[in-house]
């Protein structure tokens, strides 16, 4: 995830990494808790970041300031930095479920998981579970913004829902399948949707129509990104 100020990359065994220029990277402190932890899913802002993963882990991480103190052996400097993506707090998480899905979405995080479970939270500390709209294991959500803003959740067996408030999810219009729809991303104005046996799935207009491309393999694709052009 590049969230404007800095990379951040999340895994096994609680890992939290960062880095400034996307090719030196470094470790963060994660709360003991996390560290045996698969960590499944960021997102976030500038403001504050969101990472899921099994047992129904929540860590978050704000854009509070800390003092630094730095000396070049003669003189000694105080400076305020940003503890975003540095400094990890474990949230009030309301499952044990496995969560994978995450996304941010008119000022709110979405999250979701095994079983179709799915809360959200303004913080990133305190969340709630909302009505659940399927049985089936959620691993991506993506959202568009502006006026015709839309959530995506995806999963396995062709689970693909979408919902204009949040609140309501309603089934997306793609074509019936059994594959599993493993990860959704809102890109350059399109949502894109892949997953197993090379499926993708697109739609330009906000969730209201999709197409499935043709991706030329069978392999299981995991995640899809959107650089320069």
């Amino acid at each position: 995830l590049h969230n404007g100020i800095s990379y951040v990359t999340v895994g096994d065994f609680g890992s939290i990494m960062t880095s400034g220029n996307g090719a030196e990277f470094a470790a963060e402190i994660v709360p003991d808790g996390a560290t045996n932890t698969t960590l499944l899913g960021l997102a976030g802002d500038t403001n504050l970041l969101v990472t899921v993963g099994d047992s129904g882990v929540i860590l978050y991480s704000t854009n509070s300031l800390a003092e630094l103190v730095t000396t070049n052996g003669s003189v000694v400097a105080t400076n305020l930095v940003s503890e975003l993506g540095f400094a990890w707090q474990s949230a009030d998480s309301p499952t044990a479920e496995t969560l994978q899905a995450v996304t941010l979405f008119n000022g709110e995080f979405y999250v979701g998981g095994n079983n179709g479970y799915v809360a959200k939270s303004v913080d990133g500390r305190n969340w709630s579970g909302i009505t659940p709209f399927t049985a089936k294991t959620l691993t991506g959500m993506a959202s568009s913004a502006g006026g015709q803003a839309k959530i995506v959740a995806v999963g396995d067996d062709g689970a693909a829902y979408v919902s204009s408030d949040g609140a309501v999810f309603t089934a997306a219009a793609i074509a019936a399948t059994s594959d599993w729809l493993y990860r959704v991303r809102h890109l350059n104005g399109n949502f894109v949707i892949v997953g197993q046996n090379g499926v993708i799935i697109t739609s330009a207009d906000d969730g209201q129509t999709w197409a499935a491309r043709n991706s030329g393999s069978t392999a299981w694709i995991n995640d899809v990104i959107h650089v320069g052009d």
